[in-house]
């Protein structure tokens, strides 16, 4: 496939239009709803999110990762603290993170603050 090709792929996703009288009455409670409607449709990989983080120097850096919990206070993911991603966590405790459903014609973003969960829980 040629770069110029690339330019020609254009995908309409409008079919599926957000209905705000149907939204769930908190954040939460709708990814909760939408992830739940991606396990259905994609049983295996509804709970992977596109997670950033911040590097040295400032320099983005992302990777796929699993969501292992949803709340109102956050979204559980787990890494090796030694790994790079941990150590930009540690060194820069922000992150930014996207669910995308392509079937679903969906994504969430989310960003904040990152705190480690308690070592029983890890």
């Amino acid at each position: 496939m040629d770069s110029a090709s690339l330019t020609d792929v254009r995908r309409d996703y409008g079919s599926r239009r957000l209905d705000r009288a149907a939204l769930a009455p908190t954040p939460w409670e709708q990814l909760e709803r939408w992830l739940a409607e991606a396990a259905e449709v994609d049983p295996e990989d509804y709970n992977a999110m596109h997670l950033a983080t911040v590097g040295a120097g400032g320099m983005p850096s992302g990777r796929i990762v699993l969501a292992r919990g949803v709340a109102p206070d956050g979204v559980t993911f787990y890494t090796n603290y030694n790994s790079l991603k941990g150590r930009e966590l540690t060194g820069s405790p922000v992150a930014a993170l996207t669910f995308f459903w392509r079937e679903l014609e969906r994504q969430v973003r989310i960003q904040g603050e990152v705190f480690r969960v308690s070592a029983e829980e890890s």
